[in-house]
């Protein structure tokens, strides 16, 4: 059989938003053009992919199988795509990134990627709970840990980010109790002080540990890690940034009750412009290859 990319591009984008309009505004297409699309695919793998309910298109079991070698496809085009992009010599500028402070750090540990690539890319990375207004133009691609919903907004998913309980082998080795169901109420543990923040970390030590079991609570990740790393208590960590410490040990399985799901969110206005097209599809590349263990790809959106 042989397929056409921009059906695979019309598929992913009905998966991603769960409607043809969405898709539509999304493709810049008409609705009827991405139904006969959607129709025209079906017809050729001869499977159903979309389950019309009232609350949208539903990927079928078919479609779900056939999501991640599709997301493969479209990851593929856009690496063609940016150096296409370096040949051109027109990808220059300055691009504004917000994202959370674990975030940034998986970026600018990986940034030679990006540079070797665009060297006269200038990116500003902005971290912080400060939610930046893209559609005022505040940044022009963030990392977010909830979907947009603005249709003035392209949002794509990046996986959900895993997290594991971690100390030093020192402490365990002084704590053997850390390595067991134990540890809730035998060990130190370190938080964050704002214990109302909606954080997967928090709201798993709510679940699970008393608060005087908290014995230092920290303003930020990085004061947490650094907490941890000085052999001062178990801390739930998201396993990308964890791995990066040696010193660090995983105490636990990965939480299956403790997750983040994961977006990229550029404003559509500015979503063609060379220099922050190739920045959003850099990080959707990152993200793609730091899946090992530390994000669950997500298929459903």
């Amino acid at each position: 059989m042989e397929f056409e990319w921009s059906d695979i591009k019309v598929f992913l984008a009905v998966a991603n938003s769960g409607s043809l309009s969405a898709a539509a505004i999304q493709l810049n297409k008409s609705q009827p053009t991405v139904g006969r699309r959607i129709e025209k695919l079906e017809k050729q793998l001869a499977v159903t992919l979309f389950t019309r309910t009232p609350y949208g298109y539903e990927l079928t079991a078919h479609a779900q199988a056939l999501m991640a070698s599709a997301s493969k496809m479209q990851r593929s085009c856009e690496e063609f795509e940016a150096r296409a992009l370096t040949l051109q010599n027109q990808t220059t500028g300055t691009v504004k990134l917000a994202c959370g402070e674990s975030f940034a750090k998986l970026l600018t540990s990986n940034l030679t990627s990006l540079t070797n690539l665009f060297p006269d890319i200038t990116l500003h990375i902005e971290t912080g709970f400060h939610f930046s207004n893209l559609e005022k133009c505040e940044a022009d691609i963030a990392i977010r840990s909830r979907k947009a919903t603005s249709q003035n907004l392209i949002t794509r998913s990046l996986g959900s980010c895993r997290y594991a309980i971690y100390a030093t082998t020192d402490y365990i080795s002084k704590n053997p109790a850390a390595r067991s169901e134990e540890r809730l109420h035998a060990c130190r543990w370190i938080s964050y002080c704002d214990v109302d923040r909606p954080l997967p970390p928090n709201q798993w030590l709510s679940r699970h540990v008393e608060p005087d079991q908290i014995k230092l609570r920290c303003t930020s990740l990085t004061t947490i890690l650094q907490a941890v790393s000085n052999g001062q208590g178990l801390a739930v960590l998201p396993c990308f940034m964890a791995t990066t410490y040696s010193e660090l040990e995983q105490c636990s399985p990965v939480l299956d009750d403790c997750k983040q799901d994961v977006w990229l969110v550029l404003s559509r206005n500015v979503s063609r412009v060379p220099a922050i097209k190739a920045v959003s599809q850099w990080i959707t590349r990152l993200f793609d290859s730091s899946l090992d263990g530390c994000f669950e790809v997500k298929t459903i959106t």
